[in-house]
Order: C-alpha cells, then structure tokens, then sequence
C-alpha cells in the first residue's frame, strides 16, 4: 500500500486557489482522485487518457473536461502524449522504483 502526502497548506497555495474559483470543489477532487490513481499505480504521476474517466471526480463529461481543462491552464497538470502528467509529482512523491525499493527491503528484514 501506497500513501499520498499533502502539505496541509496546499488548499492555500495559489494554484489551488484559482482552480477552486474556476471549477470550485470539482477540480481539487479529480486532482485528489489523479493523485491517488497514480499513487496506487506506481505511475510517476502519468495518467493514461483511458483512464481519465476512471479517476474520482466529477461524473458529468462536461464538467469533468472544463476541471481537466482548469487544471491544465492552472499548470497542476500537464497534457502530454497518452495522457495528463501531474506537474511536479516526482518533486512530491516518491518514484515507482523508491516504492519498490522500499517494499523489497521490508520483505528482506
């Protein structure tokens, strides 16, 4: 098991703040929900587009896209080939291969 670590100021940061006055509550949900698919996954914050509909978030498509678009020009996510990458997700979280890491020394011990 994997665990997501959010500075308890992140609601204040800045970015934050402007994607809850576009997208309100919404926005900040599907970024939780990216994070955690990703985290569970071990994906280094790359989030495949088959699977944009999967992550927690808003249900209705339209609001769905305009908080994927938010978060985009908001820089908290960024569009890449295949998918969305978290901005900044290995600067915050650890890797695949530090999580794998740590999970083969805890077997070994």
């Amino acid at each position: 098991m994997t665990h997501i670590e959010l500075d308890d100021q992140i609601l204040n940061h800045d970015k934050f703040i402007r994607v809850g006055k576009s997208c309100g509550g919404d926005a900040i949900w599907l970024w939780l929900g990216m994070r955690a698919y990703c985290s569970q996954r071990l994906s280094d914050g790359f989030v495949p587009d088959d699977m944009l509909d999967e992550v927690r978030g808003p249900k209705d498509a339209k609001l769905r896209a305009k908080c994927i678009q938010a978060l985009i020009d908001i820089k908290l996510v960024d569009k890449c080939d295949g998918g969305i990458m978290l901005h900044d997700y290995l600067d915050w979280s650890p890797s695949r291969d530090q999580v794998e890491d740590w999970r083969r020394k805890a077997r070994e011990r």
